[in-house]
């Protein structure tokens, strides 16, 4: 694969599986475990006061209204951590930023790095093999995980656009990084 380049597109399916399968989805969790606490906390204190009698009216709207907020806080972060929600704002983001949803993408295998770049966005980012800890796959799409500067990157690409599949990347990776390991989602 070295010196090859690799050309190819993701159309709205692949992103659709992109942030159903790889995507990282912690910040989503954290913001439901945090409300989720909020309203246990609030819960607790309400019905202690309320058990207790020294519970109003005011007390009661003010935990209906935080009910109502939970709900509505609960099902915004459950909902926008499914893919579908995702994928449209990621595809608003790229149609506002770019003018187009499939954006054209290109793969170049160097010696000692491997060069990621969207045509639209004529900037390019570099990674050197050896930062390249995770290769993933599943449903059509290969999924590779960097940290070039402390900051994880994804770098998704279809098998289909791959000759020969995903195990010649695989396979050219794993001897550029030892270390690398691959996961069969």
């Amino acid at each position: 694969m070295q010196g090859k380049t690799i050309h190819y597109q993701i159309s709205h399916d692949n992103w659709k599986t992109y942030f159903s399968r790889f995507a990282n989805k912690n910040r989503y969790m954290t913001y439901i475990l945090l409300i989720l606490a909020a309203f246990v906390i609030v819960y607790s204190l309400c019905l202690d006061r309320i058990n207790k009698g020294g519970g109003d009216e005011f007390m009661y709207l003010l935990f209906v209204a935080f009910a109502a907020a939970f709900a509505f806080f609960f099902i915004k972060f459950l909902r926008g951590s499914m893919p579908g929600p995702q994928t449209a704002r990621y595809e608003k983001q790229l149609m506002q930023q770019y003018g187009t949803t499939e954006l054209h993408y290109a793969l170049s295998f160097e010696n000692k790095r491997l060069v990621y770049s969207a045509q639209e966005d004529k900037s390019r980012l570099t990674i050197p093999y050896a930062s390249i800890r995770l290769i993933m796959e599943g449903r059509g799409l290969v999924c590779i995980q960097s940290e070039p500067d402390g900051k994880p990157t994804n770098i998704v690409c279809p098998t289909d656009a791959l000759e020969g599949g995903v195990q010649p990347l695989i396979d050219f990776l794993k001897s550029k990084n030892p270390n690398c390991k691959v996961k069969h989602l």
